[in-house]
């Protein structure tokens, strides 16, 4: 999820011309890698809103802007477990923690979101216990897999999630390009290799591909006098270079029937793009 997606949701406290009401409703951010900047998410905020009241016919001062994304602050809840252990204890105590009204100030609204920031985080981690737990055990019935299990166990955590908040879950990983294409409804898509344990994959409604463009690379035998005098040009080039997300239809054939129209009924057969740069998330650029 982008900061601009999440900074969206969380723009709810205060109703202002030409800026939706928002969802009123709180966001679960759990940062496995630990790099999410709350600086840069405001930052982000701070842009969406005057993006949004720019035609306004009472411009908001800067201390209204930045109280009301301050304010919303109060509705984002961020977790940073250090293993997959820990993420699931924290999962497991999600529910009380969310209704305690002496911890926050989110207990009456909805949860609008669980954001999942780099799934993949613990997987190799896990792998290397499951292998070691393998090596040390004689126990047939304990070689079958601690990975798989914890991963089984992950997912079910987030269903009962689901189903007690009628949440979204939203969750970001990392995975290898493939030379590979397949043809689905009159479209060549490539496969992506992910490296998440089946009980994940399985979990997943739908995948979005977020990839930047590519910047041309350093020509063969290129000097590095050559290189030194280019690498400012290609660093601003690298700046100015856009992302695009798209869904992920290689695994379609899996959908179910509801999934696969209402994708198709919003219409997201081509890329979306847009541009990251250091204040904002901007969509409204050319192809």
């Amino acid at each position: 999820m982008s900061a601009a997606d999440l900074g969206a949701r969380l723009l709810q406290e205060v109703k202002v011309e030409g800026l939706d009401e928002g969802r009123g409703s709180a966001v679960v951010l759990l940062d496995l890698r630990n790099t999410f900047s709350l600086l840069r998410l405001k930052r982000v905020m701070m842009g969406y809103v005057y993006s949004c009241i720019g035609n306004a016919s009472r411009p908001l001062s800067i201390e209204v802007i930045n109280a009301l994304v301050q304010a919303s602050f109060e509705h984002l809840h961020v977790f940073r477990p250090q293993s997959l252990l820990s993420l699931l204890a924290t999962l497991s105590n999600l529910q009380s923690y969310l209704f305690d009204t002496s911890s926050h100030v989110s207990a009456n609204r909805a949860l609008g979101a669980i954001v999942v920031n780099d799934a993949d985080a613990f997987l190799w981690q896990a792998r290397l216990e499951d292998a070691e737990d393998e090596i040390s055990t004689s126990n047939t019935a304990l070689k079958r897999g601690l990975l798989t299990n914890r991963f089984r166990e992950l997912v079910a955590q987030l269903r009962r999630l689901q189903s007690i908040f009628s949440c979204l879950v939203i969750a970001t990983s990392s995975a290898l390009s493939s030379s590979t294409y397949v043809r689905i409804d009159g479209l060549h898509v490539p496969i992506l290799q992910s490296h998440m344990p089946t009980a994940w994959k399985a979990f997943v409604t739908a995948r979005f591909i977020v990839q930047r463009e590519t910047v041309r690379k350093f020509q063969y035998g290129v000097s590095v006098e050559e290189a030194a005098r280019e690498a400012q040009q290609r660093q601003e080039a690298v700046e100015k270079s856009a992302f695009s997300a798209r869904i992920d239809w290689s695994e379609s054939e899996a959908w179910r029937e509801d999934t696969r129209n209402v994708i198709k009924t919003m219409g997201v057969n081509t890329d979306v793009n847009f541009k990251v740069t250091s204040e904002s998330v901007d969509f409204n650029i050319d192809d």
